[in-house]
């Protein structure tokens, strides 16, 4: 058994291994969870994937490269998270370690589902 670096205490095969494999993800929380953790991963293809149709085409991949590989991810917190019909925002806390320096960010992300899925 693997823990997943999202910090549910789950196992990585049933938690965002799947939603990562390409599984749809059955809340914006996982979503939220599941992208984490493909940062942690370099699983960067997820990240690509689950951008909204309007900015997919703005990812810039090699920048996604190198914050996965410059930083070391330290955890995850779901302050909270709040699906109301097709949009939901979740609230966390990422913790990570780049250049010898601990840091945290806070911030609030918008999901929306399109076509059933987040």
């Amino acid at each position: 058994m693997m823990l997943c670096p999202c910090g549910s205490e789950r196992d990585y095969d049933d938690c965002c291994g799947p939603i990562i494999a390409g599984t749809s993800a059955p809340t914006a929380e996982a979503l939220a969870r599941s992208r984490y953790t493909a940062f942690v991963r370099h699983e960067l293809d997820h990240i690509a994937r689950t951008h909204a149709p309007e900015v997919r085409e703005d990812f810039n991949r090699a920048e996604a490269e190198r914050v996965a590989e410059q930083y070391e991810w330290r955890g995850l917190e779901i302050r909270s998270a709040t699906e109301t019909g097709d949009t939901a925002q979740v609230e966390c806390v990422v913790r990570f370690r780049r250049e010898q320096q601990e840091s945290t960010t806070m911030g609030v992300f918008c999901f929306r589902r399109d076509h059933g899925e987040w």
